[in-house]
């Protein structure tokens, strides 16, 4: 055996325990890739809003997209849209991710948790504290002064 067909060999080896190795990690993602978002924790909700026009008060509505997605918005203009969320399971949510459809900018607070800002069609994400209620608040941005109707998915 000549040292060209023994360095041939070695390569060949090499090559094949590479692969192995790449093959045998990617396996182990392949379900955090292909399956996307996990599902959504059944929840009931419920919305109030609040305005300061007492000529044109506020009224919720909502649309259950999917156990545990939904989509609320204001009627007419709000000053803040709050919704309380209640499991159906034993407490499970860790977080909370909202999408604001109007105004422009808007404040989610969850909870006694700091505010997130959210812009318009962004997606925002905030933590929950285990031993608090699920209660989320969207408020127009500051430097909204005028109430708005909100839209939130």
């Amino acid at each position: 055996m000549t040292a060209a067909h023994l360095s041939r060999r070695v390569i060949a080896f090499e090559f094949i325990l590479a692969a192995a190795v790449i093959v045998y990690v990617g396996l182990h993602d392949v379900r955090d890739v292909l399956t996307g978002t996990p599902p959504a924790i059944a929840l009931d909700a419920t919305a109030r809003c609040e305005s300061t026009d007492r000529g044109h008060p506020c009224e919720v509505r909502t649309t259950r997209l999917n156990p545990g997605r939904y989509r609320f918005w204001t009627t007419g203009h709000a000053d803040s849209l709050t919704v309380d969320l209640k499991e159906t399971v034993p407490r499970r949510v860790r977080t909370v991710m909202a999408r604001i459809t109007a105004p422009q900018d808007a404040l989610m607070t969850v909870a006694s948790q700091p505010s997130v800002e959210i812009a318009q069609g962004k997606r925002a994400v905030a933590s929950v504290a285990p031993d608090e209620p699920l209660t989320i608040t969207f408020t127009p941005a500051p430097a909204k002064s005028t109430p708005t109707p909100i839209v939130v998915d």
